[in-house]
């Protein structure tokens, strides 16, 4: 993707953010239905390592700056929104003959897996 507009003055940034987020960011969060409680780096450092090389940024920006000037969400923050997008389908929206409405509230009663995950970050957060 660096090649096709990387160092190309002509295209604006916000078209870039867009092919990011059409290209980039959804390979990436493939599955974040699922595993989307979890905070993988590597999802961060993907979209950092992109705003880096679009604006030609040197690698030692700090990362907090990236955030501010971008107005980029996240990655962590986009694919757990998908994963409680998806909880709240299979507890509220989902027929009952359907496997993920019949484990979801198991897995929140045990709390086990991502419940267990999303109870930690509740208290870590006071929510």
């Amino acid at each position: 993707m660096e090649q096709f507009f990387g160092k190309k003055k002509d295209i604006a940034f916000k078209t870039k953010i867009h092919l990011y987020n059409a290209v980039c960011r959804s390979i990436q969060s493939y599955g974040a239905q699922i595993w989307g409680h979890s905070h993988f780096n590597e999802v961060d450092c993907l979209q950092k390592y992109f705003i880096k090389r679009v604006v030609n940024l040197p690698k030692f920006t700090p990362n907090y700056t990236l955030a501010l000037e971008s107005g980029m969400q996240d990655g962590h923050l986009f694919t757990l929104e998908l994963h409680m997008r998806y909880i709240a389908r299979t507890l509220f929206q989902y027929n009952n003959e359907r496997l993920p409405n019949f484990l979801s509230p198991v897995a929140l009663t045990q709390n086990i897996s991502w419940a267990n995950c999303l109870n930690i970050l509740g208290q870590e957060y006071n929510v």
